[in-house]
């Protein structure tokens, strides 16, 4: 664990993903965020990508893996891109214009999870 954070819970900007954000900014290129399917949403991935770190998180329950899509690497394992997301109410507009217009994720099934990663070469 490199760093924390708490804050009130209650409140516009107050909740997890609004304390990962501002975290975010203490991590270094070449970092990993693991972290659960809450923390696996695309505004939270792209400024962590821009940023250079990497993220390993079981896939949010509402969104669908197809595995018949994109790259295959293997049983249950692939590579798709994720397209951007509408801006939400709560993002300024010139930061959803820096954001990417694709993600680049490997999604795998590991011990009946899906896991999502934008690690999605394979070391030698």
């Amino acid at each position: 664990m490199l760093d924390w954070a708490s804050g009130p819970c209650k409140g516009k900007q107050t909740g997890e993903t609004a304390l990962l954000w501002k975290l975010a900014q203490r991590l270094q290129r070449g970092d990993i965020v693991i972290a659960d399917r809450y923390y696996a949403g695309y505004f939270l991935i792209a400024l962590l990508v821009q940023l250079g770190v990497d993220v390993v998180f079981r896939q949010h329950q509402r969104r669908h893996t197809d595995f018949r899509r994109g790259q295959r690497l293997g049983a249950k394992d692939h590579i798709v891109n994720w397209p951007k997301l509408q801006r939400p109410s709560w993002m300024d507009t010139k930061t959803y214009a820096a954001m990417p217009e694709t993600l680049r994720m490997r999604e795998v099934n590991v011990g009946g999870w899906t896991l999502v990663t934008t690690m999605t070469v394979s070391a030698p």
